[in-house]
C-alpha cells in the first residue's frame, strides 16, 4: 500500500489524491465531515465510515449525489470498530487490545461489496463478512447495544 506522510489537517491539501477516505468519529460529525471533504474526493476513491451505521449512507448520497457510482466513488461502512485500543504515552504510543475475529462492513453501491470486503480483511488483517446493505448497518446499533445511554 505505500508509505502515508500526509500530515497536514486541511482537506485540500490531504484529500486529492486518496484513493481510500475513512471517517472514523462518532456518527452526529459525519454529515460535517463529508461536506468538509466533498470538494476534493476524486473520481473512483472509496469512502468509508466506522462506525457505518447512523445513515452514514443517506449522508453520502444527499452529500454526493451522482457522484456516488457515476463517477466510481464507492461508500462503505463497517459494523463494528476493528479493535479498541488505549493510550500508553499520550501522544506517543498506543495498545492495542479487544481484536474482532472478524469484521462486517457494506458498500454502495452493492456491486462492489467484494472489493470492500477484501480491502477491510486487507487493511485490519481480520475476515470480513458482507453486510447486504447499509439498512441492516443502522437496524443493528452494535456499540449502542453494548453502551446504552
Amino acid at each position: 500500500m505505500g508509505n502515508i506522510q500526509k500530515t497536514s489537517s486541511d482537506p485540500a491539501e490531504v484529500i486529492p489524491g486518496s484513493k481510500i477516505i475513512i471517517i472514523c468519529s462518532p456518527s452526529h460529525v459525519s454529515l460535517d465531515i463529508l461536506k468538509t471533504i466533498s470538494p476534493f474526493v476524486d473520481p473512483d476513491s472509496l469512502i468509508g465510515c466506522i462506525y457505518g451505521g447512523g445513515c452514514f449512507d443517506l449522508q453520502a448520497q444527499s452529500v454526493l449525489g451522482s457522484k456516488i457510482g457515476e463517477s466510481g466513488i464507492t461508500i462503505f461502512g463497517m459494523q463494528f470498530v476493528p479493535f479498541l485500543c488505549k493510550a500508553t504515552k499520550y501522544g506517543q504510543e498506543a495498545e492495542i487490545y479487544g481484536p474482532k475475529n472478524y469484521l462486517c462492513a457494506t458498500a454502495y453501491p452493492l456491486s462492489k461489496i467484494d472489493k470492500i470486503t477484501q480491502l477491510v480483511s486487507y487493511l485490519w488483517a481480520t475476515p470480513c463478512a458482507a453486510i447486504p446493505n447499509f439498512l441492516s448497518l443502522t437496524l443493528t446499533p452494535s456499540n449502542q447495544i453494548i453502551h446504552p445511554g
